[in-house]
């Protein structure tokens, strides 16, 4: 039992490890995708593709996730922001 024991806990572990770096990972994609979106006129599918995203529903669904907006709302808004300044 004590090795059952000790293999859950080392998988749970490894798992959670792997789940912290994926997160890391699609956070820093979506960062990414935000400079992106603020420094470029490329279209939301062709940064959703430089970013590592081949669906673009699903990179919306995962900036929306992250940001709490859309990435063509998140250009709107914050276009104009960059703008005034």
């Amino acid at each position: 039992h004590k090795s059952r024991e000790n293999l859950t806990k080392k998988y749970r572990h490894y798992a959670a490890c792997k789940n912290f770096f994926l997160i890391q990972l699609s956070n820093s994609r979506i960062n990414h995708a935000a400079k992106m979106l603020l420094e470029s006129e490329d279209k939301i599918i062709d940064i959703a593709g430089q970013c590592g995203y081949d669906n673009v529903g699903y990179f919306i669904k995962r900036f929306r996730q992250c940001k709490g907006i859309t990435p063509s709302d998140y250009r709107k808004g914050n276009r104009e922001k960059v703008n005034i300044v």
